[in-house]
């Protein structure tokens, strides 16, 4: 168990595949990420964790238990590390650690090289202090042993002893590192010396010396009196150093002068001041989460310089403003007078802090501390926004539109970019632009800066405002962009939660109609896995198709359906939506697809009405296929108005007239009493006396123009219809008028015509 490059390692001996997904739900919200690392005979996990989490190691029964706090990653029983020389300048380090396992590899996604691992028994065994040699680091671990070899030959041994990091003829080690120590190991003494622990744990002014203007001289005389102190005080003259680097800004030189002090005694790295400077120096770095730790540490929390930089760090790290600016307020006090560096490391984590909190005087009192020697015409620009963010806190928006447009004109690219964001938020929020204009300007920053997280919440408040103003699609692609390039971004959920209520307003709650057809379904089809499960999915699948229907989009009305009779549905609902599909294929002059629709959604017990529809559909499907009598054998026995209209049809198609004129007559009802005909009633009987007059059947002419003659009157058919039934003693029939007559019907003569129609008012599911 042990951290590398920000992740924490779990490496067990023995294969096995990690639910990954249950170990992020029990760490909760400490454990960020987890992920396992293949490519090897054990099992690895490697986890990222809220900034100072670290685990302690326990077991119960055979379970390894990971109990996961706030504090530095230590075991419970640290190894001895000792150096041993077998040859003059060659060795090897032994680690006393018994019945550890053969030693193991696996690369490190993050960096690219090796990590080479041994696993022991023990519970909370680990080495308590990481080293580095010629040829390899030995890591700090919570439990086990983890090595970083730097040469290719630098492997861990495991023996009966223990375990040896050693290469082929040995590793090339300093005759110091034995000397300094009893019996070949490395020195323990944690002295530094009565001069160096005088000052502050981080007495900045004071280890500034000369400032800037003077560090080169100043840097000289301290090198120059390391060459000459004596063994035992070299660490605290290298305190010294890396103090004085810290003091002018220098995190990275700090660091590596720290480094070599751990190496000569590691016992140096647990006392406060030396976790002081580390903190520092790794705030200067930008690694917060190593600074988070050091800066934590409880000996220093009287320390109040110690605090602002932790407070700094911290809200670097995870933004709180209402807890980080009571502290940060204060800077003022402190930075004032430091060199550049540390004025705008500290000052602008401050003051946009205490901005966000609301407290504008605050704010610009920082930014008027942050002034002084030194600073760059990039350090003018983010200045200048800094100005802009207090202004805005303070209300004072016109000020804050200006300064913001200050420091969009400045040579700081980021601070450019920032302020250009704030800018069109405030005038957004204070009607001074219009959204489309917003857009407009914030589409302009999309490749402005890429640091931080400014790109992913531009995108997203840039995919907010697309949706807000109807522009459905250019929103969703912008967050879908987000989805696929910040797949393991805390707040990637939130943004997919987002683009699924969108989805879903558009196709359940029926914003998408205010669309065209062609829109719509373009929009379905592109985010179609947005598609909820279950009822609310079949819902809005039901919805669209019944939209395309009415546009006559009959294919991709049937594609909708046709999934979800194939993969979405089962049973009745099966049986129904097979139906419509079916419906759909015959209206788009399809009759075979409409047979097999029918056929892949049979299902066992279907009700009477839906039976009967179905019926109706294949017999209209069969006629359509030229196997009329197969057709009319199916409701043969079937004497119900939808059957006898069918008949009339398909008779009407053969050009049977007598047996079409029977059943269309069957089907039609006088009313009752004084009331009119229907329309639907009054375009049958124009049927009804076509075919008898085809079939020349005076007798059933008559009996329609005795029966329904008043009746017809006031229709527009009355013409025709008078026209089909007159006596023959009125004269010859002008049959050209006939046709005339007839053709203006001829759209309302099928079986089918009904139903396309009811489909055009009331949508596809109207139909069952």
């Amino acid at each position: 168990m042990f951290r590398r490059s920000g992740w924490l390692w779990a490496v067990f001996d023995l294969k096995a595949e990690m639910d990954t997904k249950l170990l992020k739900r029990t760490g909760g919200d400490v454990v960020l990420h987890v992920e396992q690392v293949q490519g090897f005979k054990g099992t690895a996990i490697r986890m990222i964790t809220r900034p100072g989490f670290n685990p302690s190691v326990r077991k119960e029964g055979q379970l390894w238990v990971l109990d996961i706090h706030e504090q530095p990653i230590a075991p419970k029983a640290g190894f001895d590390v000792n150096t041993q020389m077998d040859f003059q300048e060659r060795g090897r380090v032994v680690i006393k650690a018994t019945d550890g396992s053969q030693p193991m590899i696996l690369r490190d996604p993050e960096v690219g090289d090796s990590i080479h691992v041994v696993t022991v028994p023990a519970i909370g065994a680990g080495v308590r202090i990481g080293r580095e040699y010629p040829g390899a680091e030995l890591l700090p671990s919570a439990q086990g042993i983890a090595m970083i070899p730097r040469a290719d030959t630098v492997r861990l041994d495991t023996n009966r002893d223990g375990v040896e990091i050693t290469q082929p003829g040995g590793l090339y080690l300093s005759p110091m590192l034995a000397a300094e120590g009893s019996g070949g190991k490395v020195s323990t003494d944690g002295n530094m010396g009565a001069d160096v622990m005088t000052t502050g744990p981080l007495d900045i002014s004071k280890w500034l010396r000369g400032g800037n203007d003077k560090f080169v001289d100043d840097h000289r005389k301290l090198i120059s009196r390391l060459a000459h102190v004596r063994p035992d005080e070299k660490n605290a003259q290298r305190m010294e150093i890396a103090r004085h680097y810290v003091a002018n800004g220098f995190g990275a030189e700090a660091l590596g002068e720290l480094r070599v002090m751990a190496a000569v005694d590691p016992l140096i790295v647990d006392t406060p001041p030396y976790r002081a400077v580390r903190g520092a120096a790794s705030f200067l770095m930008g690694r917060d989460a190593d600074a988070i730790v050091d800066l934590s540490t409880p000996a220093l929390k009287g320390d109040a310089r110690v605090q602002l930089f932790l407070a700094a760090a911290s809200a670097r790290s995870l933004p709180d403003p209402g807890k980080h600016a009571l502290v940060l307020r204060l800077a003022p006090e402190d930075i004032k007078g430091w060199p550049r560096n540390l004025r705008i490391g500290i000052g602008e984590v401050a003051a946009r802090t205490v901005a966000q909190a609301g407290d504008s005087k605050g704010a610009a009192r920082i930014v008027d501390a942050m002034m002084g020697p030194g600073l760059s015409r990039r350090d003018v620009g983010k200045l200048a926004y800094l100005s802009g963010m207090a202004a805005q806190a303070g209300k004072q928006w016109d000020t804050a539109i200006s300064r913001y447009r200050d420091a969009e004109a400045s040579e700081s690219r980021p601070d450019r970019a920032y302020a250009a964001r704030d800018r069109v938020e405030l005038m957004l929020k204070l009607n001074k632009m219009t959204p489309a204009e917003a857009i407009r300007d914030l589409e302009k920053l999309r490749f402005a800066w890429r640091g931080e997280d400014f790109e992913f919440q531009l995108l997203r408040r840039l995919g907010q405002l697309q949706i807000a103003a109807g522009r459905y699609g250019e929103g969703l692609r912008s967050m879908h962009s987000l989805v696929a390039n910040y797949p393991d971004h805390p707040e990637i959920g939130k943004v997919q939660d987002e683009m699924s209520d969108t989805f879903n307003r558009l196709f359940l709650v029926g914003e998408a109609d205010k669309l065209s057809p062609v829109v719509a379904i373009g929009l379905y089809d592109e985010f179609q896995e947005l598609t909820p499960s279950g009822t609310k999915g079949d819902e809005m699948i039901r919805r669209l198709a019944d939209r395309l229907a009415g546009v006559d989009l009959l294919e991709r009305a049937g594609e909708l359906l046709r999934h979800q009779v194939e993969f979405r549905l089962s049973g009745l609902d099966k049986a129904r939506v097979g139906t419509r599909l079916a419906f759909l294929n015959l209206s788009d002059r399809k009759p075979g697809l409409a047979m097999e629709a029918l056929e892949a959604s049979e299902a066992p017990e279907i009700p009477a009405d839906l039976a009967a529809q179905r019926r109706y559909i294949r017999v209209q499907a069969l006629t359509d296929l030229g196997r009329s009598a197969e057709a009319l054998a199916l409701i043969i026995n079937d004497q119900s108005e939808e059957a006898n209209r069918l008949r009339g049809d398909i008779n009407w198609k053969l050009k049977r007239w007598p047996e079409a004129a029977a059943a269309l007559e069957s089907t039609i009802t006088k009313p009752i009493g004084n009331r009119p005909l229907d329309p639907a009633t009054a375009r049958r009987l124009l049927d009804t006396a076509t075919a008898m007059t085809l079939a020349k059947d005076e007798r059933g002419l008559t009996r329609l123009r005795r029966n329904f003659g008043p009746l017809m009157a006031p229709t527009e058919w009355r013409e025709a219809f008078d026209l089909l039934t007159s006596e023959p003693e009125r004269g010859i029939i002008d049959y050209r008028r006939l046709g005339d007559k007839i053709k203006q019907v001829q759209d309302f003569q099928t079986f089918m015509g009904e139903w396309q129609r009811r489909v055009k008012a009331k949508g596809l599911s109207s139909i069952n």
